[in-house]
């Protein structure tokens, strides 16, 4: 029974958003779903191979230096040969990346099932991700060193003020205002240890 006998046999296939391609006993292609045709017409393809043998089109590919085409080949001639029954390789087509995934299926017809996935966007989501995190890496530290080199000013600041008050000491009549100075020095150091007990913290969080 060919494949296209049997009318409905195949509808599963055009539910799924991978390229797919059904293969007789002899390597055949006896279906494609809707997804490998659209790809095919936004590729110029001047065919949608239902009726050619795919291995022989990668046995051609492969004889003109396509050696990701003869790995397809050997893998797939393991799978119709009963040796396997997965094979999956990535390759690379134009700027895009796929994956290809075949498998051998229970059909009167057919034998094995192969499909093609874009995982271009995958690829591309992950750099942006990878990105992402280098640069908030990159704001964090820039932060820490912004805050310690303020942390350092301030420290110097009220360094200074701590001996202007041991001088005020000196003079009775000022100890009030030298208690202030000092209570203000006290609690300006806390909020100084605090801010840098933050950034230390916002340096070792992971991304």
């Amino acid at each position: 029974m060919d494949g296209r006998d049997a009318a409905g046999a195949w509808d599963g296939i055009d539910v799924l958003n991978a390229h797919v391609a059904v293969l007789d006993a002899t390597g055949r292609v006896i279906e494609v779903n809707s997804s490998w045709r659209r790809f095919g017409r936004q590729n110029d393809a001047t065919s949608d191979y239902v009726g050619c043998n795919y291995l022989e089109v990668c046995r051609k590919a492969a004889a003109q230096g396509d050696r990701t085409a003869g790995r397809a080949e050997r893998g797939l001639a393991a799978l119709l040969g009963g040796r396997a029954e997965r094979f999956s390789l990535a390759y690379h087509c134009a700027a895009r990346t796929f994956r290809l995934r075949a498998r051998t299926i229970i059909h009167p017809a057919a034998r094995v099932l192969i499909a093609h996935e874009d995982l271009t966007p995958l690829l591309v989501a992950r750099r942006e991700r990878n990105r992402a995190r280098v640069r908030l890496a990159t704001v964090r530290r820039e932060h820490a060193e912004g805050v310690a080199g303020l942390y350092e000013e301030v420290g110097q600041s009220l360094a200074a003020i701590t001996l202007a008050a041991q001088v005020l000491d000196r003079a009775p009549a000022n100890s009030s205002a030298v208690t202030t100075i000092r209570m203000a020095v006290d609690e300006a150091r806390r909020e100084l240890r605090l801010l840098r007990y933050k950034v230390e913290q916002s340096v070792s969080y992971p991304a």
